[in-house]
């Protein structure tokens, strides 16, 4: 092997000097390989951590996962070991006739049929059964504005329209509410409502007439949105979430704020504290807020904080996987535990562990979270770079595991706290399919216009109310007693 330098006959100082330096470079030069390789190799690391994730062991939805959907027996849920199809004991809900029938036809046998005899015979009804139709009948109501002159008075008086009678033509509340019920529970663009209803009608209607009544009705829903604000105010636990949606080419966030029984939407520019107090609930809020770990939630120091252990538990999975380390599994596996022990608890009428039952649960928590630390050493910092050595995204997990520990574990001290965050995640779900259908919102007052009439539909569905019925109230201006009777039922 050639040395990089000679050797001379006769070793001199200025030799000497020269060697060390050469020596000095080729160990920085070493030193320099060693930190790339090692920076190479992280990243090397994250992407094959980002190529491995899914919807099973990340936070991507399952539209996501393209033509490589993960193994069906993947589910957290695990297998309950039912049959598919209602289980025994169920109580069954058939087709319900809405009214008696309209109309009655007798069902002849063929060879009755021009026979001379007919009506001669004694006949029964052997079997009945029944069809249920739907007919659209345009109704058109012509108003004749009446004007008297008075016998008693001699003076010109004259009728009054009927409110929501303002122009020459109009739709009136029946088509505003097929026009709402399309946009916000078949999410359909506005186009296709078009097109869906005039072919209903019979005669054209256009695109902005359609977008002026879901206008008009998001404005009629502003008071019993904000009946449902209030209401929401009151609740002792609070689940929140947010998602992006885009509004005039932008990027924002649809905030939500929610119960089983109530649900309030409300779009912002900021995903941090400003969007957040945009509800304008969560401020001075002192129950429990259920939510995602988001860092800044917690900024919210009035209340207790309970977090959403899906989310953890899908971190959990993709750091077993990638890494193979068993302390993961292991916490997987307490949360399980801990979970059916609860559920279980509940069914016997038990609303509560023992002191005894909650330490040992504590002591397995902290043993698992010391044998992640143990794996996971924080990395020392290397002399002469500047900033804290990064953690990595499992060393991140375990922290936060071990910071929240009170909030992963306050579905089991408190049998009312859920396990999962589920609930806001229903409720924005709708919000990313009206996404995927317009693709943005043009302007903030349409956002604003979707939030109040989904906040409202959604919270009259949880409390039973159909959404043509619900719609209609609103319609008919008779929204905030719609949702103050669900207000005054919680």
């Amino acid at each position: 092997m050639s040395l990089p330098f000679e050797i001379p006959q006769e070793v001199t100082p200025e030799y000497i000097n020269a060697l060390l330096q050469t020596i000095s470079r080729l160990v920085d030069e070493v030193t320099a390989q060693k930190e790339e390789i090692v920076s190479l190799n992280e990243k090397v690391k994250e992407l094959e951590e980002r190529l491995n994730k899914n919807s099973s062991n990340s936070s991507k939805p399952p539209s996501s996962d393209g033509y490589n959907k993960p193994s069906k027996n993947r589910s957290l849920r695990g297998k309950s070991g039912k049959k598919p199809g209602g289980q025994k004991g169920h109580k069954g809900h058939g087709m319900v006739l809405p009214h008696e029938p309209d109309e009655i036809i007798e069902q002849i046998p063929p060879q009755c049929i021009g026979c001379e005899n007919r009506g001669t015979c004694a006949g029964k009804c052997r079997e009945t059964r029944y069809g249920i139709d739907l007919e659209v009948n345009v109704k058109v109501t012509q108003y004749n504005q009446m004007e008297f002159i008075c016998p008693l008075s001699g003076q010109k008086i004259t009728g009054e329209f009927d409110d929501g009678i303002t122009g020459t033509h109009q739709y009136e509340k029946g088509v505003k509410t097929i026009v709402v019920l399309l946009y916000i529970c078949g999410i359909v663009s506005h186009s296709r409502i078009a097109e869906m209803v005039s072919g209903m009608l019979g005669m054209n209607i256009s695109t902005g007439t359609v977008s002026s009544i879901i206008s008009k009705s998001g404005e009629l829903a502003r008071i019993p949105v904000e009946m449902i604000r209030l209401a929401l105010k009151q609740q002792g636990l609070l689940h929140v979430d947010e998602t992006g949606i885009r509004i005039d080419r932008s990027l924002n966030w649809l905030h939500v704020v929610c119960t089983e029984l109530l649900t309030y939407l409300v779009p912002h520019k900021k995903r941090g504290q400003e969007g957040i107090a945009a509800s304008e609930i969560l401020e001075g809020y002192d129950g429990i807020l259920v939510h995602d770990c988001w860092a800044p939630y917690f900024k919210l120091e009035d209340c207790l904080h309970a977090v959403c252990d899906a989310h953890f538990m899908r971190e959990l999975i993709a750091v077993f996987e990638n890494t193979g380390q068993r302390w993961a599994k292991d916490m997987i596996a307490l949360l399980q535990v801990m979970y059916i022990d609860k559920e279980n608890k509940k069914a016997l009428g038990i609303n509560a562990l023992n002191d005894f039952e909650w330490g040992e649960y504590s002591r397995l928590y902290n043993k698992i979270i010391e044998d992640a630390k143990a794996e996971n050493p924080i990395p020392e910092k290397v002399p002469g770079k500047r900033g804290r050595p990064k953690r990595g995204k499992t060393r991140a997990l375990i922290d936060r595991l071990e910071t929240h520990k009170a909030s992963v574990c306050m579905f089991i001290t408190d049998f009312n706290v859920p396990f999962t965050n589920n609930q806001a995640e229903r409720d924005l779900r709708l919000s990313k399919v009206r996404m995927n259908v317009s693709g943005c919102f043009r302007t903030t007052l349409g956002a604003i216009n979707y939030a109040r009439l989904q906040s409202y539909l959604s919270t009259a569905k949880k409390n039973g109310a159909s959404a043509y019925q619900a719609i209609q109230s609103l319609i008919n201006g008779q929204g905030a007693d719609t949702v103050f009777g669900c207000a005054t039922a919680i």
